[in-house]
């Protein structure tokens, strides 16, 4: 089987995975088994699954490492030459995030006093007639530091709750915070344990989502 390289919150949502292991013949119809959440989204989500890593001198800073079992987990943190609240906006819209391979994404707005927003975000692909791939993502925006009316500090956590067995864990945290009116900090975390799936697809699919919000308007 060819080396499977999702890029999760990466841009890809795990597209590249599951048509690849559709076209080997995988059954699809498993649903992924009970497991400990990575969050409880009954309160307010405002720290992240692993602190935050020093920001770099000049560049990004990076680290990674596996905590057992096949689980692996990446940590990258930048900054983004755009206001906070425009970056938030480009990751509030999920076709920011959503790869050209998803035939249907439903976005199921939440409403919550604890939040600025919650999302529970429905994917399915459909590689080959009669054959059609579903899992769904929870996503949680939380102010974190100043005003109620103007926050500084946002942060936001996902993780896949339902579908596809393939994707045994999927979660992570995205950390904004304002710098001054033009500068954003960007601190990302993301631990999987997804079928074909390694530390290098893991690193490049965050690097990529930086990427693209540098290079968005």
């Amino acid at each position: 089987m060819p080396r499977i390289s999702p890029s999760s919150v990466s841009r890809k949502r795990c597209v590249i995975l599951v048509v690849a292991l559709a076209a080997a013949g995988f059954a699809w119809g498993t649903p992924s088994r009970a497991e400990a959440r990575c969050f409880d989204f009954a309160g307010k989500v405002v720290t992240p699954l692993k602190a935050p890593i020093p920001a770099a001198q000049k560049g990004d800073a990076y680290s990674a490492g596996e905590k057992g079992d096949g689980l692996i987990w990446t940590q990258l943190r930048g900054t983004i030459a755009k206001p906070a609240t425009r970056v938030l906006a480009l990751l509030l819209n999920h076709d920011t995030m959503r790869d050209p391979e998803v035939d249907d994404m439903q976005v199921k707005k939440q409403t919550s006093p604890l939040y600025v927003a919650r999302h529970a975000v429905a994917y399915e692909v459909r590689p080959f007639p009669m054959v059609k791939i579903r899992w769904t993502e929870e996503w949680a925006y939380a102010a974190a530091e100043g005003p109620a009316e103007a926050p500084t500090a946002w942060v936001i956590s996902y993780e896949k709750t339902e579908g596809t067995s393939h994707i045994e864990h999927f979660c992570g945290n995205i950390v904004l915070r304002r710098l001054s009116d033009t500068q954003t900090d960007m601190y990302q975390y993301e631990e999987s344990k997804i079928d074909r799936h390694d530390q290098a697809d893991q690193t490049k699919g965050l690097r990529e989502l930086l990427a693209k919000l540098r290079k968005l308007p």
